[in-house]
This record gives C-alpha cells, structure tokens and sequence, in this order.
C-alpha cells in the first residue's frame, strides 16, 4: 500500500510510528495476502485470503466449499448470485428429506429460511430479514472477539480448541512463508 492509499482510506498524512519496521520506501509492507494448503487427516483443506487496498467492483466476496459425506456446503458469492452470498446444498446422495426437515426445524430461530431446487442441487433462500450485510457481521464478530480478549472464560469450550487450531496453523504458515 502506498502512502497515498494509505492517505485516502485513513485521512492520516503520514505514516504512524508502530508501522516503521513494515515502510519500505513509500510503501507499507502488508502480510494480509496469502494461501495455505494442506492436508489434516487425509481431508485436502485450502485456506486462501486476498486483502486489496480497495476492492475492485464484485470484488468482495467469499467462497467456500465444505464436503461432506453425503452432499457439498458451497457457499458462493459470484456474479450469478449478484455478488451476494448464497448457500447451496450439492447432494452426493438422497438427501432430499433430512434437507427439508433441516429447513422446518429452523424456521423457529430462522423464520423464512427455504430451499429451492434447480439444476440438482437446492439454494438454500434466506430472507433479507436474516442478512447483517458484510459490514456489520464483521462488526459483531470483531466485538464477539474483544470480549472473549477481555474475559477468556466466555469463550465456549467448544470453541477453544477450533481458534487454537485455526490461529496455530495460519501463524505458523506464515512463519514458514518467510524460514
């Protein structure tokens, strides 16, 4: 990032003192770009993320892909969709059933939530109701974060050893980016 990005999205002339040891030149030296493939227990997993400056029209999206044994979790968010993320539901085997109960067991915490079937596979319909918009999610789990940060104990115990994992792999594949 240039010092004149930097001007433009902070409004800040200069470049504060805590950056010093990432300014090479006029530029700041971000670690926010990388991708990390894997394998944990023979499962294939990529973990990739791409932090522009300013994100290019369409271009702040998210895609992922969660197989399963008996259908793919994809979540898409391309021109198709609008630039709007969506669930689809890609069955590997008849799941039609446990799908629809699924869908009518959560319209009490979700009411709304549907399915629509094209192509063989189901779009799971989420009302807008039920949508934070990017912003705002980022905003609750950016508040969700400093509370665990101020009190450990409310983190619950089944996410303790998700975070551990998740902050102990992607530190150390950026320790090994620069080894």
């Amino acid at each position: 990032m240039s010092l004149a990005q930097f001007r433009q999205l902070t409004g800040e002339p200069l470049w504060p003192d805590c950056l010093a040891p990432w300014i090479r030149g006029d530029v700041l030296e971000y670690f926010c770009n990388g991708r990390l493939d894997y394998q944990i227990r023979g499962i294939h997993v990529r973990v990739e993320a791409r932090w522009d400056w300013q994100a290019q029209a369409g271009d702040d999206t998210h895609q992922a892909v969660y197989r399963g044994s008996r259908a793919r979790l994809e979540l898409r968010q391309g021109a198709e969709e609008g630039w709007r993320p969506e669930l689809y539901v890609v069955p590997e085997a008849e799941i039609a059933a446990a799908l629809e109960r699924w869908i009518a067991a959560s319209q009490p915490e979700f009411p709304g939530l549907g399915l629509d079937r094209r192509n063989g596979e189901w779009r799971v319909i989420t009302p807008d109701g039920l949508r934070i918009g990017h912003d705002a999610h980022f905003a609750q789990f950016t508040r969700q974060f400093i509370d665990y940060v101020e009190d450990p104990s409310s983190l619950p115990a089944w996410e303790k050893p998700n975070v551990l994992a998740k902050y102990y792999v992607t530190t150390e594949a950026v320790a090994l980016s620069h080894g």
